[in-house]
Order: structure tokens, then sequence, then C-alpha cells
């Protein structure tokens, strides 16, 4: 019965350090995943910022010079604001701070866009002239003003969270550290006194 016992109560100890080692290593690996989650809004942010900018040089261009060359950067930077948009709303799917504030980000980003092909048709179609009075209007420039002061409230909301699932990370790994290090020279003594008995 002893012996029995003895070894229902191993049984019990490894099955007990086991699970409690399994939960920190889940919980770590999980808050790897969120930082790393965090780390590619906060890349994605910047390159959504980089790409608004490339489409606002590249229809400038065009509006001083007249010359299609100048718009490249705006078409290719068109596909790219998209995407990265895209890529956003995917990676927020679980993180409810950016994924709220995106709904306020689109209609921003429409607007600037819309802005944006207004003047290449004033240029288009009434010159330089045309253009240059729809630039003076300043809704073009107060429309990025309030795009990049919401990404950049954004990010600062992000790196907020980030630095909370980096406080999570480390305390996930310090107690896998401890169930590890405690946990099996506990139990080695444990055992070695229930055999002793």
């Amino acid at each position: 019965t002893r012996i029995g016992a003895g070894f229902a109560l191993v049984l019990t100890i490894l099955t007990l350090l086991g699970a409690v080692a399994y939960r920190t290593t889940t919980s770590l690996i999980r808050n790897a995943q969120r930082e790393k989650t965090s780390y590619q809004i906060l890349g994605r942010l910047d390159e959504l910022e980089s790409a608004l900018a490339n489409a606002e040089t590249g229809q400038r261009g065009y509006l001083i010079t007249g010359q299609d060359i100048y718009l490249e950067p705006y078409n290719a930077a068109l596909g790219e604001i998209d995407a990265i948009y895209e890529s956003l709303n995917q990676l927020s799917a679980n993180d409810a701070v950016v994924y709220e504030r995106l709904d306020e980000l689109e209609p921003l980003i429409s607007a600037r866009l819309a802005r944006l092909q207004e003047g290449i048709r004033r240029r288009e179609t009434g010159g330089f002239a045309a253009a240059q009075d729809f630039i003076l209007t300043d809704q073009g420039r107060q429309l990025m003003e309030q795009l990049r002061d919401l990404i950049a409230d954004i990010q600062l909301e992000e790196e907020a969270v980030l630095e909370a699932r980096a406080e999570r990370a480390q305390l996930s790994a310090q107690q896998t550290l401890y169930t590890i290090a405690v946990g099996i020279p506990a139990s080695f003594v444990l055992l070695t006194l229930v055999g002793w008995a």
C-alpha cells in the first residue's frame, strides 16, 4: 500500500509540474506572438503614412509639371495604401485598440485620396492655374495633418499596448523559469523523502 501510494504521489507531482510548465510556456508563446503583432502593426502604420506622403508627392509633381511621369509614385502608392490598410485590418482583428481606430482612419484616407484625384482632374482640365487655385484652398494639407495626427495617436496607443504585452511576456518567462528552477528540485527532495520513508 505504501509503495502504491508512493508511486501515486510521484505521478501526481509530475502531472502537476508538467501542467504548470505547460501553462506558463503556452502563456509565454502567446504573449511573444502578441508582441510580434504589435511590432507589425506599428510597422504598417509607418508604411501607411509613407505611402500617403508618396501619393501626395507624385500628385504635386504632376500639378507643377503636367507630365504623366510624375504620377508614377502616386499610382504606386494607391495600391500600397489599399494593401497596407487591409493588412492592418487583419493584424488588428484581436487588437481592439487599433481595430476601432481604423474605422476613424478609413474615411480620412478616402477623403485625402479623393482630394488628390480631384487635383489631378483640375490640372488635366483647367491647366496649372486651376490646379494652383485648388491647392490654395488648403483642404488637402489639413486632411494630411489630420491623418498624421490620427496615425500618431494610434501608434502611441499601440506602443502602450506593446509595453503591457512585453511585461506580461517577461512575467510568463519568469514563471516558466521559476517552475523549472524550483519545481524540479523540490520534487526531487520530496520524492527522495517518500522513497526513504
